[in-house]
């Protein structure tokens, strides 16, 4: 791979061109909308559209383009009158101005992620919708003729709808946010030099492995015979089947189904690989490694709880750093009587995987084997699966990968998921664990923890930043570095950023399933606008000052790429050491294609990125 492809190219600062520009796009759309509202009329007029579950589906498409057209209306209103006090305008659209509270002046929006709102969401959007429509007209044939081109329409309204939850957060970005700037500030460079932009030199085979992986999750989801059916979805049903091998209409139908998914049937294709038939198929894949065993751990640390994070609220405490607030207790009883029973399952305590490359004795330790584990430092890895799915096992394509890489032991802790246990539960699993391998691991496994790198993906970024936040706020051992692969950095669902809206057409990550994630792990009585805990990204300097070496990795197609950026932004400011390196053309889980050429590549620069950490 070639390493340093440029930035994407600059964008204009933010002055008069800038706003003219925005202006000709907001005209442009105000006319395409319309447009698809006249034909959206026409279509109502057709006979078959008269039936009741026809008529709702164009009805709801005519009221979608009615707010669209109010916001774009407004905007355009605002940034064309030559009085730069808003109120009358606010006035005149009463109904969508609570939207935009804070815009009091012509200067409040921030033109640069609107223009990317209207270019990189709405336009394609509208596009899709306008191709079928047009086709609706020109054939006016009835409903079963016509039934392909509904369905894109029943795809695409779900999409508009969340483009409108989008667009008024940014438009108006504060204008010193880091979205707001030009790509040439300085803050922009300064993210620049710290990141390897990568560009894989056989991108038609990149292209089609992400392609063949998408048609494998496209089974499942086009399987879903019902959205409130509670059954498991069986990979061995007549629909699955059916739909392996149909593979354009597998496409099409999960596409259908994830514009409005449902919670349970969602998370049980999200689980399909905790399936047992499915784990004995993916380990049959795995690279060997000489130790994978699973032990549980005793809660012996102060919890996390729903009660002590709101105690930490009304006391003001959530961006408090402390000092030894507690210690750990002696172990009882003795480590021989320990070892009898922690291989023993018990769903009271905490489940962590153990991976090492080499035979490991857990009594003799590493001392009497020929080839060793390097034992200058562990992994302590946590897994993805937006806090409601899959654990440790489904992970261990590129754990494995990692122990051998690095010849060190890498563990994996496995946490409660939501919906069943929101917030904090899951925290306060890893928080112990982890608490547990920093003062045990060697006195009771005999491995040292002489230094500790906390890795995660996904909602596992989100956990380990998390965790080494608590680790800083309690003043106990902080981890010597942390690995983020692609995390979720803000679950705050009001707090957008641009990367976001390609979400919109996103098939691995579509917003809707996201929506259904946060729903699940987040209580609504909980703070994730300002709760660290939740949102790393709003952790204070404070917190942030104190963080170890971090290095992460994303690809340009993740709609959560944004989060890095922001929170790189704010680490960089506070002369943290950081590297990053970016993707071009991968999406959001690409450590899960292992049967991609390139992923040898990947998984080697994981364990450079370790290693530098380990060894500094």
């Amino acid at each position: 791979m070639d390493k340093n492809v440029s930035m994407e190219s600059q964008q204009p600062a933010q002055d008069e061109n800038l706003s003219l520009e925005s202006r000709g796009r907001l005209e442009a759309h105000v006319k395409s909308l319309a447009e698809l509202d006249r034909m959206n009329s026409e279509i109502l007029k057709l006979k078959w559209s008269q039936a009741e579950d026809m008529k709702a589906i164009f009805v709801r498409l005519g009221r979608v383009f009615q707010e669209i057209d109010s916001d774009l209306r407004f905007l355009l209103e605002v940034l064309e009158s030559p009085v730069d006090n808003v109120s009358a305008t606010k006035t005149k659209y009463e109904t969508i101005s609570i939207k935009y509270t804070n815009l009091n002046k012509r200067s409040d929006i921030s033109l640069i992620p609107l223009n990317a709102a209207l270019d990189n969401g709405l336009k394609t959007l509208l596009a899709h919708t306008e191709q079928n429509l047009r086709l609706l007209l020109a054939s006016k044939k009835d409903k079963n003729k016509n039934s392909s081109k509904i369905v894109q329409i029943q795809i695409v309204t779900p999409k508009l709808e969340t483009f409108i939850e989008f667009f008024a957060p940014l438009a108006l970005l504060p204008s010193e946010h880091l979205f707001s700037q030009g790509k040439s500030e300085p803050n922009w460079k300064l993210l620049q030099e710290k990141t390897d932009f990568r560009e894989f030199k056989n991108k038609a085979a990149v292209e089609a492995a992400i392609k063949k992986f998408l048609g494998m999750i496209h089974v499942p989801y086009a399987s879903v015979k019902k959205k409130e059916d509670p059954k498991p979805i069986s990979l061995l049903s007549m629909n699955s089947i059916y739909y392996s091998m149909m593979k354009k209409k597998a496409s099409t139908k999960a596409a259908l189904y994830l514009a409005d998914p449902k919670m349970e049937s969602a998370f049980q294709v999200w689980n399909l690989l905790e399936r047992k038939f499915l784990k004995q198929v993916v380990k049959l894949n795995l690279p060997s490694l000489s130790s994978d065993k699973k032990i549980y751990v005793p809660r012996l640390f102060p919890s996390v709880t729903k009660e002590s994070v709101l105690k930490e609220y009304t006391n003001g405490d959530l961006q408090k750093v402390k000092m030894n607030t507690f210690q750990a207790p002696d172990l009882v009883p003795e480590k021989e009587e320990i070892l009898k029973t922690i291989f023993r399952k018990d769903a009271s305590k905490v489940k962590i995987r153990i991976l090492s490359p080499n035979p490991w004795d857990i009594k003799a330790g590493n001392s009497n084997k020929k080839k060793q584990n390097d034992i200058s430092g562990v992994v302590i890895h946590i897994h993805g699966g937006g806090f409601v799915a899959m654990s440790s096992s489904s992970h261990r394509n590129y754990l494995y990968r990692w122990a051998k890489g690095l010849n060190m032991v890498v563990f994996s802790i496995d946490y409660r998921l939501a919906p069943e246990s929101p917030y904090p539960a899951g925290l306060d699993d890893v928080w112990q664990a982890y608490n547990w391998l920093v003062n045990y691991s060697e006195t009771i496994l005999g491995i040292p923890t002489n230094k500790i790198i906390l890795a995660g993906d996904s909602a596992g970024g989100n956990y380990i930043t998390v965790l080494a936040m608590k680790a800083i706020k309690e003043g106990v051992r902080v981890p010597d570095g942390l690995y983020l692969c692609y995390p979720a950095l803000n679950l705050h669902i009001q707090r957008v950023f641009p990367s976001y809206l390609l979400a919109l057409e996103d098939q691995l990550l579509p917003y809707n399933l996201l929506k259904l994630c946060l729903k699940a792990y987040v209580p609504d009585d909980l703070k994730p606008d300002i709760d660290p805990l939740l949102s790393p990204v709003a952790a204070d300097d404070e917190i942030l000052s104190r963080f170890p070496p971090i290095r992460i990795v994303s690809g340009t197609d993740d709609p959560l790429h944004d989060d890095i950026w922001y929170f790189s932004d704010r680490l960089l400011k506070l002369n943290k050491d950081l590297k990053i390196t970016v993707y071009n053309g991968l999406p959001h889980g690409f450590l899960a294609f292992d049967q991609m050429k390139e992923y040898k590549d990947i998984i080697a620069e994981s364990v450079e990125r370790i290693k530098e950490m380990i060894h500094s």
